[in-house]
């Protein structure tokens, strides 16, 4: 029914939490048809970027750009 490209989009959009079929095929059909194509573009380098830049801190589980996050880096925080 739908082209592979645009039915690969909505099964990957169907595996976020709380995007069941019929969000995931909105979804994918208002990126295809509404979205500008510079912002698609923009959309899907955040998305690689994302992987790629953002860590876990391993001293508190908050998500940064880096291992200790700001917060724990902080010199004057109590140190538990």
């Amino acid at each position: 029914m739908y082209p592979k490209a645009l039915k690969r989009l909505m099964e990957d959009l169907e595996r976020l939490p709380g995007i069941g079929e019929k969000t995931a095929e909105r979804l994918a059909l208002h990126l295809a048809t509404q979205q500008e194509d510079e912002d698609i573009l923009t959309f899907s380098k955040d998305l690689a970027n994302l992987k790629e830049n953002i860590k876990t801190c391993s001293t508190c589980g908050m998500l940064a750009d880096h291992d200790p996050c700001p917060i724990c880096q902080d010199e004057t925080r109590d140190q538990m």
